[in-house]
C-alpha cells in the first residue's frame, strides 16, 4: 500500500522557496532517513506530510484508511495527569477498536439476514486488521515494553508529569507516539533526549515495526540501523538514495564522481565545437560550423552539473594554545549525592592532549559531574583541583552562555580582542557556519543548530585549552557534525565531551569515563571497548573505578553471586516450555481468522484472552531461561 504520495511539491516562505518541485512515494513498512544541511526544508516536509501545512503547488496525497502522526516538539499535558494515565490515552483508540470489533462480532452472530450479516461481517474483518497492523491484540504488554526501553520505571508510572525534567516530559511525547503506532510515523530529532541504551532499544523497537516512517536524525549509528531508505533534501530539491545512511554516502560519492566526469567530457566537446566554428565560420565549412552550433545548444541545455557539494562549515580552533601541565585535572576520593548518590570514591587524572568521552544513562549525573570539575557545584566528598595554565571552554548543553539579546558578533568578540577589526570575527563565524545573514540578527532569533555554532565559534575566540563539551551534536547537521569531529580532533589541548552521539564519540573519543552504580568506570580504548565493557556478563560483576594513576585492588572485586529467583531447571527443559508455548500462542492467533471463531464475539473475548496469559507466561519463561543461562553455569 502506498501511504502518501507527493508530485512536484513546493514550499515558500515570502518570494523564497525552501523546497520546489519535490516528488516522492512513501509504502507501508518503508522507513526513510531524510537529511539535508540545516535550513534544507526538513522540518518544513513533515509539517506537509502530517497536513499541518499544505504544499504552496503540486499534489500531496494520503491513503484514505492511513493514519499520520507527527513526533510532538513541546509537551502539553494537562495539569496532574500522572505518566501511565497520559501514555495510556495514546492507546485509546485501541481500546475503543477492540470493544467494536466484540460489539460486530455479536451483530454478526444474531444476524440472520444475508445482507446485514455482510455488513457486520466486513467491519468485524476492517476492525480485525486495524488492530493487527496496530499491535491492537497486546497494547498492555506493548506499553510495558516502550517504557521500560524509554528508560522509565515501575515506580515512575504513578507520578505527576509536573514533576518531571524537560527531557523526560519528550520522551514521554516519544512513548505515546510509538505506542499509537500510525501507518506514517513522522519523527524529527527522537534520539535528541535519549541515553545510548534507550537509543539501541529504540533501534531494535523501529526495525521491528511494520508503520512506515520518516526518521530525521542527525545520529548516523542510528540511520545506519532503522533506515531503509535515504531521502536528501539541499538546494530546494529531494533525492532519493535505496539503503541506509552508510550506502547513502557511497552512493552521493560515487554519482559525484560520474557527474563530475560527465560534465568534464560536455565541456570538452563544447571547447571542441567552439574552436571549429572559430576556424570555419565564414570558409568553405561554414555549413557544418553552422550545425556545431546547433550541436553547442543541444548540450548546453542537457548540460551536466557538477554534484552540489553539500554545505558543511570549516570548522577549526584557530589560534596558539597555551600549554598546560601535564596533569589537567586531578580529582581525589569524589563524591556527589543530592537526594540520592550520584557518584563516589572517584579518583582519576586527565593528562594534557587527552580526548575522553563521557557517558552514562539519563540522570546518572554526566552534567553534575562536569560541573563539580568546573567548580561550578561542590562535591559532597573529595576533592578537585585543575592543573597549571589551564583555561576552560565550557559548552553547556543549554547553551545559557549565550547572551540571546546579543548578535553573534557581539558574542563572539571577547573583551581582551575589543581593539580587533571586525572582519576578523566575521571570519571566525563564518568558519563555523554562521553567515553575513546571521551575524548582525539577536541570538534569540536562531535555530538551535545555529546557536550552538555561535557558542563554539566563541569558545574559538578565547583560546582556551582545556574543551568541556555537553551535548555538542545536539541540534547540528549531519555535515556540521562531521566538521565538528575534525575539529575536536585537530584541537591542541585537551578535551571532555559528553554525548549520546555514539558514531562522534566512536571518532573523537580515546578514553571513555562511564558513569554506572554509583561510580565512574574508566576505561582505556575509545568507544568501542565501552561497548564491550557494557555486553560483559553481569556474571563477571561490576568493578568500581579502575584508577588510571594508580591501581585499586579493590575494582577487580567480583560482584555478590545474583540470587536465583526461580527453582533450578535445566536450560534444555525451559526452551521445550518456550517452544511449546509459542506454537500455542501462534494457534490461537491464527485460529482468531476462523468464521466459527471472528463471527462469535465470546470466542473472540475467550482466544484474546487466552493469548494473553500465554504471553505473560512465556515472558516469565524467558526470564526464567535467561537467569538458568547465567547461573547453571557459574
Amino acid at each position: 500500500m502506498i501511504v502518501c504520495r507527493a508530485h512536484e511539491i513546493s514550499r515558500h516562505y515570502g518570494a523564497f522557496p525552501v523546497f520546489d518541485g519535490v516528488s516522492f512515494e512513501i509504502e507501508a513498512g518503508q522507513r526513510v532517513g531524510l537529511v539535508g544541511p540545516n535550513g534544507a526544508g526538513k522540518s518544513t516536509l513533515l509539517r506537509v506530510i502530517s497536513k499541518e501545512n499544505p504544499p504552496d503547488a503540486g499534489r500531496f496525497h494520503i491513503h484514505d484508511e492511513a493514519t499520520v502522526a507527527r513526533l510532538a516538539q513541546f509537551p502539553d499535558f494537562p495539569p496532574g495527569r500522572k505518566l501511565l494515565e497520559e501514555v495510556r490515552s495514546a492507546m485509546r483508540h485501541l481500546e475503543e477498536w477492540y470493544e467494536q470489533m466484540v460489539a460486530a462480532g455479536e451483530e454478526l452472530a444474531k444476524a440472520t439476514d444475508e445482507t446485514e450479516q455482510r455488513r457486520w461481517e466486513n467491519r468485524y474483518d476492517d476492525l480485525q486488521d486495524r488492530l493487527r497492523r496496530h499491535g491492537g491484540y497486546d497494547f498492555e504488554h506493548r506499553l510495558e515494553e516502550v517504557l521500560f526501553g524509554l528508560g522509565f520505571r515501575e515506580e515512575d508510572f504513578e507520578r505527576c508529569l509536573d514533576e518531571f525534567s524537560g527531557g523526560q516530559q519528550s520522551r514521554v511525547l516519544l512513548a505515546q507516539l510509538l505506542l499509537r503506532s500510525p501507518d506514517l510515523m513522522l519523527l524529527d530529532e527522537p534520539t535528541n533526549h535519549l541515553d545510548i541504551e534507550a537509543t539501541e532499544w529504540l533501534e531494535g523497537y523501529l526495525s521491528r515495526q511494520q508503520t512506515a516512517m520518516v526518521i530525521v536524525s542527525h545520529d548516523r549509528y542510528f540511520l545506519d540501523r532503522t533506515v531503509t531508505d535515504i531521502y536528501e533534501m539541499h538546494r530546494e530539491k529531494l533525492t532519493i538514495y535505496p539503503g541506509n545512511y552508510q550506502a547513502y554516502s557511497k552512493l552521493r560519492e560515487e554519482r559525484a564522481k560520474v557527474a563530475e566526469r560527465m560534465a568534464t567530457k560536455q565541456q570538452e566537446a563544447i571547447a571542441h565545437h567552439e574552436d571549429f566554428i572559430r576556424r570555419n565560420k565564414y570558409g568553405q565549412l561554414a555549413k557544418q560550423a553552422k550545425s556545431r552550433e546547433k550541436m553547442i545548444a543541444r548540450l548546453e541545455e542537457d548540460r551536466v552539473e557538477n554534484y552540489a557539494e553539500l554545505d558543511a562549515p570549516s570548522m577549526a580552533f584557530m589560534g596558539e594554545v597555551t600549554r598546560t601541565g601535564d596533569i589537567v585535572v586531578d580529582a581525589k576520593n569524589l563524591g556527589k549525592s543530592f537526594d540520592k548518590e550520584l557518584f563516589s570514591d572517584v579518583t582519576l587524572q586527565i593528562q594534557r592532549g587527552e580526548r575522553i568521552g563521557i557517558v552514562g544513562a539519563n540522570g546518572t549525573g554526566k552534567t553534575t559531574f562536569l560541573k563539580v570539575l568546573l567548580g561550578e557545584e561542590g562535591p559532597s566528598a573529595g576533592s578537585v583541583r585543575l592543573g597549571h595554565q589551564v583555561s576552560v571552554g565550557y559548552l553547556d548543553q543549554g547553551l545559557a552562555a549565550l547572551d540571546e539579546t546579543q548578535t553573534p558578533l557581539e558574542a563572539v568578540r571577547p573583551p581582551s580582542r575589543v581593539g580587533e577589526p571586525v572582519n576578523v570575527f566575521r571570519g571566525l563565524l563564518a568558519r563555523f557556519g554562521v553567515g553575513a545573514d546571521l551575524v548582525e540578527k539577536p541570538i534569540s532569533t536562531l535555530s538551535g543548530g545555529e546557536r550552538t555554532r555561535v557558542a563554539l565559534a566563541c569558545l574559538s575566540a578565547r583560546s582556551v585549552n582545556f574543551l568541556i563539551l555537553d551535548e555538542p551534536t545536539n541540534h547540528l547537521d549531519l555535515w556540521a557534525c562531521e566538521a565538528l569531529e575534525k575539529c575536536v580532533k585537530g584541537f591542541p589541548g585537551t578535551v571532555l565531551v559528553v554525548s549520546h552521539d555514539r558514531y562522534f564519540l566512536a571518532s573523537v573519543a580515546e578514553r571513555m569515563l562511564w558513569l554506572t552504580d554509583g561510580t565512574i568506570r574508566d576505561i582505556p580504548g575509545g568507544y568501542q571497548r565501552y561497548w564491550e565493557a557494557r555486553q560483559a556478563p553481569a556474571s563477571k560483576g561490576k568493578a568500581k573505578a579502575d584508577n588510571r594513576s594508580k591501581a585499586d585492588a579493590s575494582s577487580n572485586r567480583k560482584a555478590p553471586r545474583r540470587k536465583r529467583k526461580f527453582p533450578y531447571r535445566k536450560t534444555a527443559e525451559i526452551e521445550q516450555d518456550i517452544a511449546r508455548l509459542e506454537k500455542d500462542v501462534a494457534g490461537l492467533e491464527d485460529s482468531l481468522l476462523l468464521p466459527e471463531v471472528y463471527k462469535d464475539g465470546r470466542k473472540v473475548k475467550e482466544a484474546t484472552g487466552q493469548i494473553e496469559k500465554l504471553k505473560a507466561d512465556l515472558e516469565q519463561l524467558l526470564e526464567h531461561w535467561e537467569e538458568a543461562m547465567e547461573l547453571n553455569q557459574s
